[in-house]
């Protein structure tokens, strides 16, 4: 997690922990004169001070020159961490058939990044002039030295990409905007394209996971599912555990990256805070991750997948209406039309049928309406989720709750059956039952941040609290089922009605009506 402090004109600036031993710290410092934007800088590269500075030798004091089509100057001087390097290159003037290393060497280029907020990086290129290759690679190697040491940082990725996601330009995306960060980063990417639903399934199941330091994807929510489900599997496969209910599962010790570029990116809004895919690449060649939880999803006894948010009734019904019209056709359009077609006359009722739950150990009344950000007191620390190799799960570090025989929002059929329900709850048993029929039944181990709920389907709900929200709509009427949707797309608590609860759970299980015509 990074702590944020503020600049004088009120800008974040990351908050450097000192967390990182210096190996370097009898390094002597290197200074020579290169030019940066037609202007001469001494530029000191100091490794036991983790740092690359220059000064104007000119003296000039940075004021941007007046007139339209004047260059504007850079600053005077300025230090930079080497930790918020990402990678560094050599300049090179290439003639007709020259590829590689070949060419006349001109300096060398930074790749750093700017942050213009707590959630969104940008790439930040600064190029240093200089004929001397010789001066150039030792300040390369010096540099690269220093980001090899730098712990968590990622080396070699599996990277899968999902081509098929939202407006189909994961490919452009990754190619135009990512590819070169990684490749800067001397990041080394084996990267996939998924061919088919079962893809990422069958491929992790060979997969040799000690080969990479980072599994990542780039796609939308669809595309996480399918990649977390296959690499926990394979997390439990390795460690011998069977997929049944009850499980204490292994926890596993690689993370997992998410380049947003789908429809819906519920997971990746929820941890980065945004949707952009540059601020996502940069995240993870920094090696930051942070600890989410997730659940496993079982019908009957039978394991159905790994995930963050299920959803029946009323949300169920518009991603299955959903389905059934052409986004290639309609694209935005085709959720907002399954929204509307859901609340109309002949589709919007209610779902019969039996929950139960275990209830989470409550969170201190001041904390109840607490919204998860960085630095939450509520949320289990990522150092805490790898004590022990069991009962947490570590996706982009994530921590698995055992969560039994419920529904996904993609699967109408996947619905447990449990048996002999009552309403009573009997002293010594600490599950609580509720029959009923409600208009909307949803589970989130995440808050579900997306376009049409930016704090939230469930804006309380913590990312590694090691527990999920149980939210319940019941009986009323269309007109007040429609202020309730509405209250997601703006800072009202959309739980604060009186046919809404919720309850922190740790498993759920839910038998709908066997009547109903699902």
């Amino acid at each position: 997690m990074v702590d944020y402090t503020y600049s004088d004109d009120g800008m974040p600036i990351p908050k450097h922990t000192g967390a990182f031993a210096n190996p370097f710290a009898s390094e002597e410092d290197v200074t020579n004169i290169f030019d940066i934007r037609e202007d001469g800088f001494d530029v000191t590269l100091s490794l036991a001070n983790g740092n690359i500075s220059w000064v104007s030798v000119s003296g000039n004091k940075g004021v941007r020159s007046k007139g339209l089509f004047k260059k504007k100057k850079g600053v005077a001087e300025e230090v930079l961490p080497l930790e918020d390097i990402l990678g560094v290159k050599i300049k090179r003037r290439k003639t007709t058939g020259q590829h590689g290393g070949e060419g006349m060497c001109q300096g060398f280029t930074i790749y750093a990044y700017q942050v213009f907020g707590p959630n969104n990086l940008k790439e930040r290129i600064i190029e240093l002039e200089h004929p001397s290759e010789k001066i150039c690679k030792e300040y390369c190697e010096k540099i690269t030295d220093y980001l090899d040491a730098i712990k968590d940082r990622p080396k070699s990725m599996k990277l899968y990409i999902q081509s098929h996601a939202g407006p189909h330009n994961s490919n452009n995306i990754y190619k135009q905007k990512i590819q070169h960060l990684f490749e800067a980063a001397n990041l080394i990417v084996d990267s996939t394209e998924i061919q088919h639903n079962e893809y990422v399934k069958q491929e992790m199941i060979h997969l040799e996971l000690d080969q990479y330091d980072c599994i990542c994807c780039v796609g939308g929510d669809g595309t996480v599912s399918k990649v977390t489900t296959a690499l926990l599997n394979k997390i439990q496969a390795n460690k011998h555990i069977d997929l049944k209910n009850g499980l204490t599962p292994a926890r596993c010790h690689i993370p997992l990256g998410i380049i947003p570029t789908g429809t819906t990116n519920q997971a990746a809004k929820s941890v980065l805070g945004q949707l952009d895919p540059v601020s996502a690449a940069i995240n993870i060649i920094l090696g930051r991750t942070a600890a989410v939880d997730v659940v496993s999803i079982f019908h009957k006894d039978k394991f159905l997948q790994w995930g963050f948010i299920c959803q029946y009734g009323f949300a169920g019904n518009v991603l299955k209406l959903a389905k059934k019209y052409n986004r290639v056709v309609l694209g935005s359009k085709g959720l907002d039309a399954a929204v509307v077609k859901a609340l109309s006359k002949s589709k919007f009722r209610m779902y019969e049928c039996d929950i139960e739950y275990l209830p989470a150990d409550p969170l201190p009344v001041e904390q109840n309406y607490n919204v998860c950000r960085t630095g939450c007191d509520v949320c289990v620390p990522i150092d805490a989720s790898k004590q022990d190799d069991n009962t947490s799960d570590v996706v982009e570090e994530c921590i698995v709750q055992p969560f039994n025989s419920s529904n996904n929002s993609n699967d109408f059929n996947s619905l447990s059956d449990t048996e002999n329900l009552s309403e009573e709850v009997l002293e010594d048993n600490p599950w609580k039952a509720s029959k009923g029929s409600y208009y909307h039944v949803g589970l989130y181990s995440i808050p579900g941040n997306c376009e049409v709920a930016p704090e939230g389907l469930s804006k309380f709900t913590h990312l590694s609290d090691g527990a999920m929200e149980l939210v319940l709509v019941k009986d009323c009427s269309r007109r007040d089922f429609i202020r309730y949707l509405k209250r997601h797309g703006n800072h009202k608590n959309q739980l604060d009605f009186p046919f809404v609860e919720a309850h922190q759970s740790k498993e759920v299980k839910i038998k709908p009506d066997i009547h109903l015509k699902l």
